[in-house]
């Protein structure tokens, strides 16, 4: 393996959760992870997705942040926007990058939503 080490119960959970994910919403998912770099993010963002409708219909309180489309770009482009802000934006480069980020995270974010919504008709 590369990277940081995790904990082993972590690893087994994380892995545990996306076995039981549907086709679609691993779709989802692996869209977000590509995108962000970060399967912490992308998965925070799908899961919240997917409880969205468990919060509209009363069936639990989101406390805290909420973890939408626009919550993942930031936390996906917080070392880019450091740069940015840092050196400067390349325009034609740095603008697209973003408007591409949020089309992915979004739309990812719809997609984990749509499923879920299925499911719960």
């Amino acid at each position: 393996t590369s990277g940081l080490p995790h904990p082993p119960i972590l690893v087994e959970k994380a892995k545990r959760w996306v076995d039981g994910l549907d086709a679609w919403t691993l779709t989802a998912l692996y869209s977000a992870c590509a995108e962000s770099k970060s399967f912490f993010i992308g998965a925070a963002l799908i899961h919240d997705a997917m409880k969205k409708e468990e919060a509209a219909s009363g069936g639990g309180a989101r406390a805290g942040i909420a973890r939408d489309g626009k919550w993942a770009v930031g936390a996906a482009r917080i070392e880019e926007e450091f740069n940015i802000e840092s050196w400067g934006l390349v325009e034609g480069g740095h603008d697209y990058d973003r408007l591409n980020c949020s089309i992915q995270m979004h739309s990812a974010s719809f997609l984990a939503q749509a499923v879920a919504n299925s499911e719960a008709l």
